[in-house]
């Protein structure tokens, strides 16, 4: 039976596995021109690291005339002499899965009507192109679109009049979302969109996000993907690369010696992804060239005075250059004559005539300006994959390396870069960090998501692979869709303005909703695998109860969960059975609320195990002790396994790490100084369109684990390399035990103490895994069909096959993902190299052992 699973190496994790052991720095160097700066942070050797960038800019906020955060932009003329400016317009609509309206909300009244005219206005002319990118949005059209509907849509998306740019379930925040959920959104995106319409998307296009992270690079470049667009990054930055002329660039990973991880990224470079700001440099002007702003359509007019007005015969000259003279100012801001201008904003494209106003608009500016050979432009609508293919091929024909520049061996002519671009600003000091902690509460239930997700993922791999009854495969196909919604709500929670905190109140509580129905049918699904693989028997129906159910329980969205009572009766034991979804065995200390203190706790091999019984507290003036007690144990659990247990009656060399199970916002102002912000109320708006502030805070419980080691790796000078140092394997492993912890099950019914109950543990691995290693994940991607010949119910597995994959499961080219060849068949050796700092996805093939 087939199994997807991730192995990666620590820094980000993965069935994916991921290797954990930190990366020794290489100080090679290659020999560069005095004019570019290259730094060995971790091992990598780049033109540009966003460090050197903040360390430069002097952040003076200086007024740049009509490109009020840049200059003044000129040219000569001649520059297009040689090779004409080849101009890519590229419509768009960016449609939040969430922010102002819920995204059913959206959808009913904008969304599905966007789509609609997509498709009738590209049909009517072959020239017409336009991009989209929420499957969120895509998948719930389709379900109501009628068959011609589909295949109009289908057929644009093979002429090449239509991309689907991303193909993430949304378009994911890159701060809070943690790389599991990245990962999980834009494969439930991806795959949703090849089952069903036979298309795996190789640009990305990421123009809200408040912030730029290179984990996000990394894993589109391990998802097969080619090119990449951002947009949100600091105007002050914007300004330094646009002056260099590398707002394009390969992005590479700090730790990357081998140039395996560079993916081509193209940064907008003016103040917003809207129409006024896309065109040229001169917002008053490019506004004018936003049709859907004349009069009789629902949107604001130009705020700089100047209306758009209709293309006519008498206009048109003066138009067209007009915009062809925004068009090159423009392009003088990056090396190549080809150039990409979108055309869109949020939710636009909402009506036919919007839509026509566009399109024809542009298309007689367009036959103009191509009409006139001595202009040397060419204009016309394009789709993100055109603009990258046409930016390829001139690269390939024109050297725009400049002397000593390193670049990369992905595509000539462009520097290498390597950084983050946290912390985001869109004008004067107004950074965007208040999102890193806004509405924490949700953020906490994101990751407790993640991690039962995660937990339910595996146990249905498991399920599949070491049951073969009928029961089982009816248990498996019978959660699937729950499964799928479960993915799906997660991935939903991961858009911009979700994980952020930065939607409305009935927004937020619409996310709450959907991630607390979700944790309730996965503790259900995860209830009922504990008997399967336990192997417990039973004649109910299908349909009846678990004999368990989680040891923790949420009565609603938005209350903290509480932990359910054993109450211990005499003569009876209730069961504990305790699922490790790691993937080493693990030994630590285990509680569960009991209502009496006279209890013991027992093995699966009835012997008795030591334990503290402690009372409850509360924070109550009234009444400090609830009445219950905290039962506390040392537990041995297996890797990714099972085990039963029964509660019956009767700087100076050291480091110093936070870890925390939820996103925080945290700061080291200066040393020995770590500031870590748990919430944050802003009672007005703060002017981002938001229009409320956020004071919807809810009690919450937030753990962190403080870990003081001896630093090993403190024999680096510190002078010369201050980077921080990775962190050590005993970190990752703590890190690892908080936001993957165990997950307890408690037997409903007592049993007569008398009648000792067989030994009860589940151990799927052969043998732990290496500290080194982590599984991101290992599930079943799509349902599969169980052999009828009868076998016993429970055999041991082994790997028939392991092969290597892209970490949306959808390519098997291993060089084209730039992953490492591997020596021998990992299937049959049983051994697989993961370097440092890599996330390996593989595709396994399961068969009883022989």
């Amino acid at each position: 039976m087939p199994l997807s699973s991730y192995i990666g190496g620590n820094a980000r994790r993965g069935n994916l596995v991921r290797s954990r052991k930190p990366p020794q720095n290489d100080n090679s160097y290659r020999n560069s021109s005095n004019n570019f700066r290259k730094e060995d942070g971790a091992g990598a050797t780049v033109d540009i690291t966003t460090k050197g960038l903040y360390d430069k800019i002097q952040f003076l906020d200086e007024d740049g005339g009509p490109w009020k955060q840049g200059w003044r932009v000129s040219y000569k003329g001649d520059e297009w002499d040689s090779e004409k400016l080849k101009v890519f317009v590229v419509p768009h609509s960016h449609n939040d899965p969430g922010w102002k309206l819920t995204v059913d909300e959206y959808y009913d009244m904008q969304s599905r009507h966007i789509l609609d005219t997509i498709v009738h206005t590209l049909s009517k002319d072959p020239r017409r192109k336009f991009i989209w990118e929420e499957m969120s949005y895509l998948e719930r059209w389709w379900r109501d679109a009628s068959v011609e509907k589909r295949e109009s849509f289908t057929n644009l998306i093979k002429t090449g009049q239509l991309e689907i740019v991303g193909g993430g379930w949304v378009m994911n925040d890159e701060a809070n979302s943690h790389y599991f959920a990245i990962i999980e959104q834009i494969t439930e995106g991806n795959m949703w969109l090849n089952d069903t319409i036979g298309v795996v998307p190789k640009n990305s296009w990421a123009i809200d996000p408040f912030g730029y992270s290179p984990t996000m690079a990394y894993l589109l470049r391990r998802m097969g993907f080619e090119n990449m667009l951002i947009q949100r990054t600091h105007y002050e930055l914007k300004k330094e690369l646009a002056l260099k002329k590398n707002l394009e660039y390969t992005w590479r990973q700090s730790w990357d010696t081998e140039e395996s991880t560079d993916i081509f990224t193209h940064m907008m470079p003016f103040y917003s992804y809207d129409i006024p700001h896309t065109c040229g440099p001169e917002p008053a002007i490019c506004c004018e060239f936003d049709f859907a702003r004349m009069h009789g359509f629902n949107y604001e007019l130009c705020p700089w005075g100047k209306h758009p007005v209709a293309i006519n015969q008498e206009n048109i000259q003066e138009r067209a250059l007009k915009l062809l003279d925004q068009y090159r100012k423009k392009s003088t801001l990056y090396r190549t004559n080809t150039l990409l201008v979108p055309l869109g904003d949020d939710f636009r494209y909402i009506s036919i005539d919007e839509a026509e106003a566009q399109f024809h608009n542009y298309q007689m500016l367009f036959d103009y300006i191509n009409s006139n050979p001595s202009l040397n432009a060419e204009a016309k609508f394009g789709t993100l994959d055109d603009y990258f293919q046409t930016l390829r091929e001139e690269a390939d024909r024109v050297n725009y390396s400049l002397p000593g520049e390193i670049g990369s061996g992905q595509i000539g002519g462009f520097p290498s870069l390597s950084g983050d671009f946290f912390t985001y600003a869109d004008r004067q000091q107004d950074y965007w960090s208040g999102y890193y902690i806004s509405r924490p509460f949700f953020k906490a239930v994101d990751r407790v998501l993640e991690q039962t997700l995660r937990a339910a993922e595996i146990m249905m791999a498991l399920v599949h692979g070491y049951c073969q009854r009928a029961q089982c495969e009816k248990l498996a196909t019978g959660f699937a869709y729950k499964m799928t919604a479960a993915r799906r709500n997660l991935a939903l929670f991961q858009h911009h303005d979700g994980v952020t905190g930065t939607a409305k109140d009935h927004v937020v509580q619409d996310y709450g909703i959907r991630m607390h129905t979700s944790l309730q049918d996965l503790q259900i699904f995860m209830s009922k695998s504990i008997e399967v693989l336990l192997g417990i028997h039973h004649e109910k129906s299908d349909h009846s109860p678990s004999q368990f159910e989680s040891a923790q329980v949420r009565s609603k969205y938005d209350v903290q969960p509480v932990l359910k009572a054993i109450n211990a009766r005499e003569g009876t034991s209730q069961s504990v059975v305790l699922f490790n979804p790691l993937e080493q065995t693990r030994d630590e200390v285990v509680m569960v609320i009991v209502k009496r203190p006279d209890v013991t706790v027992l093995d699966s091999n009835w012997t008795c195990v030591p334990s503290q019984v402690s009372p409850e507290l509360q924070h109550d003036n009234s009444k400090i002790f609830t009445g219950r007690h905290r039962l506390h144990w040392k537990a041995s659990v297996p890797a990714m396994g099972l085990q039963t247990y029964y509660v019956a009656n009767g700087s100076n060399g050291k480091r110093f790490s936070v870890h925390s199970r939820q996103s925080l916002g945290a700061a080291s102002l200066k040393d020995g100084w770590l500031e870590i912000m748990l919430d944050r109320r802003l009672l007005r708006d703060d002017g981002r369109g938001l229009g409320q502030g956020v004071m919807d805070n809810r009690p919450m419980n937030v753990i962190f684990h403080i870990l003081f080691e001896s630093n090993i790796s403190s024999t680096s000078d510190p002078v010369s390399n201050p980077l921080p140092l990775s962190p050590s394997l005993l970190s990752h492993c703590v890190g690892a035990h908080l936001n993957y912890p165990l997950h307890a099950f408690v037997a409903k019914i007592p049993h007569e103490l008398s009648v000792q109950p067989p030994p009860r543990s589940f151990s799927p691995l052969a043998a732990p895994l290496p500290c080194d290693l982590h599984i991101v994940n290992f599930k079943v991607p799509r349902p599969s069909k169980y052999s009828q010949q009868p076998i016993e119910d429970y055999r041991g597995l082994e790997v028939l096959k392991a092969k290597a994959t892209s970490l949306n499961l959808l390519h098997e080219d291993i060089e084209m993902l730039g992953y490492m060849e591997q020596v021998a068949d990992v299937g049959q050796e049983g051994h697989a190299f993961i370097s440092p700092m890599e996330i390996q996805a593989y595709k396994l093939v399961l068969r009883p052992h022989q």
